[in-house]
C-alpha cells in the first residue's frame, strides 16, 4: 500500500495544551456548517515535485496557528474503481457526521480516526502521530461529503452519486436506524478492514522533508 492510494489534507489549528490534543483527538474535526471538506482543510498534493509536504505545512501554521492536523484518507473513498458496467467494485465510505448545535444549527464532524498526525513546525519540527489512525472508520449515520460526491460524479460513478445524494436531508439518527436495520455497511467495513489491515507508514515524501 502507498500513498497513491491515499488523499492527505491538513488545517491550520491553534492547541495550547494537552486538553486541547486529547479533545481533538476524542471529538474529531469540526467542520462547522460545511460539508465540504475543503472549506475548511487544504488538499496535500504528495507528487508535487514544485513545492515540497514541508513547505505547505509550514505555510498552514500561520496567522496565530501553531498545529497542522493532517488527515489521510482512502483515495478510493473519493475515486472508486469501477468495473466494466461502471459499477463500484467496492462500496466507498461516507466521511461526515451531521449532527446540531445547541441553536439546533446544522454542523459536520470528521472522524478523529482519520487524524495521521499533527505537526508543530514552529516547535523544532515536532510531530505526533496518532495511534488510533485507521483509514476504515464506522460508516453508519454518515453522509458523503461534497468533495465525494462531487468525484463520484465526475468518474461516472452514477449509482454511487445517487445513492449519496438519498442520504442527504436525513439526520445521523434516521440514518443510523436505516443502516443497522437493513445491515448496510458490515461486509463493506469488513473487506475493507482486510484491504488495509497491514498499513506500513510509507508517507516516505513527507518523512523525507520532515526530518
Amino acid at each position: 500500500m502507498d500513498d497513491r492510494n491515499f488523499l492527505y489534507f491538513g488545517c491550520g489549528v491553534q492547541l495550547t495544551s494537552d486538553e486541547d490534543l486529547k479533545e481533538l483527538l476524542l471529538k474529531g474535526i469540526d467542520l462547522e456548517e460545511s460539508n465540504y471538506l475543503c472549506n475548511y482543510m487544504y488538499p496535500i498534493n504528495y507528487s508535487n515535485q514544485h513545492v515540497s509536504c514541508y513547505d505547505i505545512i509550514r505555510s498552514l501554521a500561520l496567522n496565530g496557528k501553531n498545529a497542522v492536523i493532517v488527515v489521510k484518507i482512502p483515495k478510493s473513498y473519493f475515486y472508486p474503481e469501477l468495473d466494466e458496467d461502471d459499477l463500484p467494485k467496492e462500496i466507498p465510505l461516507p466521511i461526515l457526521k451531521q449532527t446540531e448545535d445547541q441553536e439546533k444549527n446544522l454542523t459536520w464532524n470528521l472522524d478523529s480516526d482519520y487524524i495521521y498526525r499533527i505537526y508543530y513546525p514552529h516547535d523544532n519540527n515536532r510531530y505526533f502521530s496518532n495511534p488510533n489512525y485507521n483509514p476504515v472508520c464506522d460508516p453508519v449515520g454518515k453522509q458523503y461529503d461534497d468533495l465525494q460526491l462531487s468525484d463520484f460524479a465526475n468518474s461516472f460513478a452514477n449509482e454511487l452519486f445517487v445513492f449519496g445524494l438519498s442520504r442527504r436531508g436525513k439526520n445521523y439518527d434516521e440514518l443510523a436506524r436505516s443502516d443497522l436495520a437493513n445491515d448496510l455497511w458490515t461486509e463493506v467495513v469488513d473487506n475493507l478492514n482486510k484491504k488495509y489491515k497491514n498499513i506500513d507508514d510509507v508517507s516516505l515524501n513527507l518523512k523525507k522533508d520532515w526530518e
